[in-house]
Order: C-alpha cells, then structure tokens, then sequence
C-alpha cells in the first residue's frame, strides 16, 4: 500500500473541551491531536486500537426514508379517505321556469337571474291572469303533491332589468302537501332586485328559508296551526301584529321613507298560506331545529308605540 504523506498543519488555535483534555484544533492537516507528542504517526491516529472498526467518533449510520429517496422506491402509506360529501355544482342560471302537474311530488334545485333576455319563442306560457309584467321568475304548481325547491338568486341588480321588471317573484302552490322553499343568494351583500315570494297549500306545513338580507313583511296565515319564526329571525322583528288566524311581522329596519310614496311596499315580502298545517320561516344558513310543537323559549319582539308604529297599524 502506498504510503499516505500529509503536509505539516498550522496551529489555528486552542479551545478546551474540558478541565483535564486541552483540544488543539489544526487547520491544513487531517488529524487532530490529543497529546503533546508532535512526532507520532500521524496515520495511526485514523487507525482503530482494538480491533474494532467503526470510530466511536463517527455519526450513526444513515437510514434511508420513505419516499423513494436514495432511488428506492417507498412503499404506499394507506391515507385518510375525505368524509366530506362533495357540493353539488348550482345549476345553469335561467330567467323564467314553469313547471306544473297533476299529480305527484315536485322537487329541484332552481338558479334565476331576473338581468337575462330570453326569446320570446322560449317563454313558458302565462298562467291565468299574468301578464308579461308579473311573470313569476319559478312557478311550481301540483295538485297532490309535496314540493321542495332549492332556489338561487343571482345577484347584481338594483333597479330593474332591461324589460323592466322591478322585482324577483316565485310562486308554489299544491292543494295537498307540503311546501319547502329554499332561497339564497349568489353573494351576499350584493344589490339585488326585491324578492316576492307566494307560498300556498290546502292541506300541509309550509317552511320558507330566506338570505339573511331579507328586509321586508312576512304575513302568515293558517286555519289550523300557527305561525312561527326561528329564534334569530325573531331576533330582527320590528313589528308584530297577530289578527285571528293571520300573522303579520316586519323583518329587519323599518324606514317611513318606504312608505311615503304610498301604502304599497316595493321590498322584500313573503305571502305563505295554508288551511290546515303550521308555517315558519329562518334564515337559510340556519341549521334546521327539530320540529317543536310549542313556543316555549322563544320570544317574539312586540311594537312598542311610537310613530313608526302607527304607520305599520294604519298600513296592517
């Protein structure tokens, strides 16, 4: 074997790892010292004393890790499969849908956009006693039947559209049945049109879930039941007027800048009628409680007097 000549070292400097072994540390040389002997082989110091050949000095062996390092391939970790159930996409928006049966349940998810122009050629046809200008953006209508409607309001407008609507109005309507009636918005706090909304069964509950920047009437009527709101839509009623089997209540700020031009209200307002069954309304992002059949625990705001309550009297 070919001897190994290493070049003599400059002392760098001296630092002491403890109080009985002074280190001297060389620069320009592969050895380090822990004796005062200078003429030692220096290549005996790279050679093991008892046989063994690992240097205690040495880092610990290396492991390679998973994930194909050092070209080895890392075997599959088995991962978490997502729980979550995947949203379904909001339907393609339209302006008008119509859709009325005889008999059997109606149930869909519905996008309207009140700001599209749609050819005369696809209009549906108009009910009994509509006119261009109160065509309802949806109508359902079955005669036996449940209905169930998801609506989306697409919003962005604040007047009117192009063939001058003012507002966006849905209908539904069953003899006997249920009604659930779902609306949200596309993004909340944006300007939309006013919705109004008609609900209407001879024999079932009606549930109505309106955005949160619903500001408007609510007015309830039932022969066999009671008119209820959730907790927090409770929270925001200005006014209260229960007469009989019809209850009326303003939902949000009460302005008399709304009134001035008149006694129509040109806002949001939800009409919900039915002979035989209960009505109640929430907010949309509401979870939906379990059906109570009393009122125990909530409490309902009441007009208290004052000069906006003589305007909601006079108008109600």
């Amino acid at each position: 074997m070919p001897r190994v000549k290493i070049g003599p070292a400059k002392k760098a400097t001296q630092i002491t790892a403890d109080s009985s072994r002074p280190l001297t540390l060389y620069l320009g040389a592969m050895i380090i010292d822990n004796s005062t002997n200078g003429k030692s082989d220096q290549l005996d110091e790279f050679r093991p004393k008892d046989g063994n050949t690992e240097d205690p000095d040495s880092p610990p062996p290396y492991t390679p890790l998973p994930g194909g390092v050092d070209g080895v391939q890392a075997p599959d970790i088995p991962r978490a499969v997502p729980t979550r159930r995947p949203t379904l996409p909001t339907p393609k928006a339209t302006k008008f849908v119509s859709l009325a049966k005889l008999n059997g349940a109606i149930k869909g998810t519905w996008s309207i956009d009140p700001s599209l122009i749609v050819p005369a050629s696809f209009l549906p046809p108009l009910e009994r006693g509509e006119t261009e200008q109160s065509r309802k953006n949806l109508y359902l209508k079955t005669n036996n039947g449940a209905i169930t409607a998801d609506v989306t309001l697409v919003t962005g407008l604040s007047r009117s559209t192009s063939d001058g609507r003012s507002t966006a109005s849905f209908e539904a309507l069953t003899f006997n049945g249920s009604v659930k009636f779902s609306l949200r918005e596309t993004s909340p706090g944006q300007a939309r049109l006013p919705m109004k909304i008609k609900i209407e069964s001879l024999n079932g509950a009606i549930h109505v879930s309106v955005p949160r920047s619903f500001r408007g009437i609510f007015v309830g009527t039932t022969f066999n039941g009671n008119t209820k709101p959730s907790e927090e839509v409770a929270s925001q009623i200005q006014f209260d007027k229960e007469d009989g089997r019809t209850r009326r209540f303003f939902i949000g700020d009460f302005s008399a800048e709304d009134f001035r031009s008149g006694s129509n209200w040109a806002g949001d307002e939800v009409n919900a009628n039915t002979k035989s069954g209960s009505i109640k309304i929430r907010y949309v992002d509401e979870v939906d409680p379990t059906p109570s059949t009393s009122d125990a625990g909530i409490h309902y705001p009441r007009s208290t007097g004052g000069f906006f309550s003589r305007i909601w009297e006079a108008l109600f």
